[in-house]
């Protein structure tokens, strides 16, 4: 079990959709993948995108809102909000420095064995999401954030 984050945006690829499938890879950052496992805290993916869990939880209610009502929201309507929190790349550049933070804090606490090249890496990978998120905004490209946990 773990926390899986994607980032999203307008005109994605279904080779860059692909690209997130990593089988949990924790150093894939650069494709808009974030991973962490659930093996205790603190969590640095709800530092940088707190917003992406508020998101999911409420679409989770709103589905099952529907279902137990006997509806169905139109599937337009579920891709639009299955995508993502629209978020700002600047907005995760703002986060990173303390997020950073969080993920050596982690390795620290729950992995103190982890080799320090493997741990480079994964805090790495939160900043390869952002550097993305900037470079696809800098595009004029609309960047989305989802959480799946």
């Amino acid at each position: 079990m773990g926390i899986d984050i994607y980032m999203n945006w307008d005109g994605m690829t279904d080779d860059e959709k692909r690209a997130q499938y990593t089988g949990f890879d924790s150093t894939a950052g650069n494709v808009g993948y974030l991973r962490e496992a659930y093996h205790g805290e603190p969590y640095a993916t709800h530092a940088l995108v707190p917003e992406a869990f508020e998101w999911t939880e409420e679409i989770g209610n709103l589905m099952s809102c529907a279902q137990m009502a006997g509806t169905e929201l139109p599937d337009d309507l579920c891709d639009l909000l299955t995508r993502g929190c629209p978020m700002s790349a600047e907005k995760l550049q703002n986060r990173l420095g303390s997020t950073i933070l969080l993920a050596r804090e982690r390795i620290d606490k729950v992995y103190p064995e982890m080799d320090p090249d493997i741990a480079d890496l994964v805090v790495s990978s939160f900043i390869s999401f952002v550097d993305l998120a900037l470079d696809k905004q800098a595009e004029g490209r609309n960047i989305y954030v989802y959480a799946s946990h």
